[in-house]
């Protein structure tokens, strides 16, 4: 039987005069997930139209590989370190099932 992956959508504004630090943390965070074993993709964006408005995309080989990384000390600093700097209304964040996406090879 195939490993169901994780997908997950996370949308955050940053507060005013602190979307740079956002930034900033949100790369720090990318770098320590490229270590991270069971991560598939992990990508940051940052919307053309709102410099304060930020997405992530992540695809996760299980919810084994997210729990390690939640629970890494490298992602508990960076979250403590990014809620201050975002607004928590803005948080939008949804678990997703993959229906298809072109170039990816796990495509149902």
């Amino acid at each position: 039987m195939a490993t169901t992956k994780v997908v997950y959508f996370v949308r955050m504004r940053a507060r005013e005069n602190h979307a740079e630090e956002v930034r900033e943390l949100l790369l720090e965070n990318f770098a320590n997930v490229e270590k991270d074993p069971g991560n598939v993709t992990f990508a940051v964006h940052r919307s053309r139209d709102d410099v304060n408005e930020f997405w992530m995309y992540e695809v996760w080989e299980s919810q084994e590989a997210v729990d390690a990384h939640e629970s890494s000390s490298e992602f508990l600093d960076y979250r403590e370190r990014v809620r201050p700097l975002v607004d928590g209304e803005s948080v939008v964040w949804g678990n997703t099932s993959l229906l298809a996406v072109a170039g990816y090879n796990d495509s149902p």
